[in-house]
């Protein structure tokens, strides 16, 4: 006689043992996607918003065509700023943008789509905030993971679109940072290359401690090795140089772009002005010869003599498209061979 139920069920009808039925596998999670909102009042700028399961959406603007083509994506650094905002001056209203590198996207636009992730909080094309770019909670956000967060979950929106043939991240300053913590996040996956701008290094307490050490202020360096020791308790609430302690200690103590990238299968170019005030050259070189340790890394360094944090020169020079094409040839590079150069890119 054949069995209408499993022989283990002939014992659990009572118990209401059902028929047995194919597993069916659960439903991957949603993921962040990308969705047009139309264009803005600067072209080629077209505005996307990022749809996040379980967040808020994030808006975005990209140079893009329908062609498909590798999405740079600007990651600009600290101040929370728009990244398009209106200025008046003069009784004449001019376009702000933030992200170095963006005029790449309208003057002789290169072969590929270039974006930019607007921070939670703010909104472009609205008045200039002035000189008020303080980052609260609501405002920008206050700790790295946050933002690196933000711009992975628009790694995994744009990379989804038919028109993206790879995404590559160009970090400045801050955005350094983020755009290493979000390689780190994506496990390698999602992103083809990686720029460091002004913005590689190991603790940003070394730059403090070799500007002491340059002005030969060994007072400076004590207090700067002090306060990171005690920034290391992770001590709660409070500022440190005008910045909430949780932005201190989550950019320069919780991670850095050498943590993040430490035997990263993603190449890494390394962009280094030595007349940079804000972050050191020295941390550059720190971070580029210890990420050569790792055999298999793909490492690209650019020192830059006379430059500064935006890449210009003394007289006020910018170099900063020529710092990207080369950036640009090198990542779109089927090699991304290793080396270093010292010196300014042609023109």
């Amino acid at each position: 006689m054949r069995l209408a139920f499993p022989i283990a069920c002939t014992f659990l009808v009572a118990a209401g043992c059902a028929p047995s039925r194919r597993l069916v596998p659960p439903a991957p999670p949603p993921s962040p996607r990308a969705v047009l909102v139309g264009p803005t009042l600067r072209q080629p700028w077209t505005q996307y918003r990022v749809e996040r399961p379980g967040a808020a959406p994030l808006d975005a603007y990209l140079s893009n065509t329908s062609e498909r083509r590798p999405l740079v994506l600007l990651v600009p650094g600290g101040d929370c700023r728009p990244l398009f905002s209106i200025v008046v001056r003069d009784g004449k209203r001019r376009l702000r943008v933030t992200p170095l590198f963006a005029d790449a996207a309208v003057e002789n636009p290169p072969a590929v789509h270039i974006g930019a992730v607007e921070r939670h909080g703010l909104k472009s094309f609205t008045d200039d905030p002035g000189a008020d770019l303080t980052c609260t909670a609501e405002r920008g956000g206050i700790g790295k993971r946050e933002r690196v967060q933000e711009l992975a979950d628009a790694v995994l929106a744009f990379s989804r679109e038919p028109w993206v043939s790879e995404v590559i991240l160009a970090g400045h300053g801050e955005g350094a940072d983020v755009a290493a913590g979000a390689v780190r996040a994506l496990g390698g996956h999602g992103v083809s290359a990686v720029g460091l701008f002004a913005g590689a290094g190991p603790t940003r307490f070394f730059d403090d401690v070799i500007e002491g050490m340059y002005d030969q202020d060994f007072r400076a360096v004590k207090q700067a090795l002090d306060d990171e020791a005690r920034l290391a308790q992770r001590p709660d609430g409070g500022t440190y140089r005008d910045a909430p302690v949780e932005h201190t200690v989550s950019f320069a103590l919780d991670s850095t772009p050498l943590d993040d990238l430490r035997a990263t299968p993603v190449p890494v170019f390394v962009a280094h002005g030595t007349a940079d005030t804000t972050a050191s050259a020295e941390g550059a070189e720190v971070f580029v010869a210890e990420m050569l340790r790792d055999r298999g890394v793909h490492v690209r360094f650019l020192l830059l003599p006379g430059l500064d944090h935006d890449f210009e020169n003394a007289g006020g020079e910018s170099w900063s498209r020529p710092v990207f094409d080369a950036f640009l040839e090198w990542a779109l590079s089927s090699d991304h061979a290793t080396g270093t150069t010292v010196g300014l890119p042609a023109r």
